[in-house]
């Protein structure tokens, strides 16, 4: 699920100080509520935020495309 996905990669940057833009980028993410994480509009917000068509199914995908910018130069 993107929302975790997004959760867990704040946490692991979260004292890394040579990634504060990149947390930065993250943290200013749409959040969603507990509730709202299998409303398909806020997911959609989630996925338009990272490029993505609204509607895109595979949000495995957008995860492993924004663990990439961590490291891209």
């Amino acid at each position: 699920m993107l929302v975790n996905c997004i959760k867990d990669e704040i946490k692991e940057l979260k004292d890394d100080e040579n990634r504060k833009a990149f947390l930065e980028y993250l943290n200013e993410a749409p959040k969603l509520k507990p509730g709202e994480v299998t409303d398909p509009t806020k997911c959609g917000d989630l996925r338009q935020y990272f490029e993505y068509d609204k509607n895109y199914a595979d949000d495995d995908r957008i995860c492993e495309e924004v663990k990439d910018l961590k490291v891209s130069k």
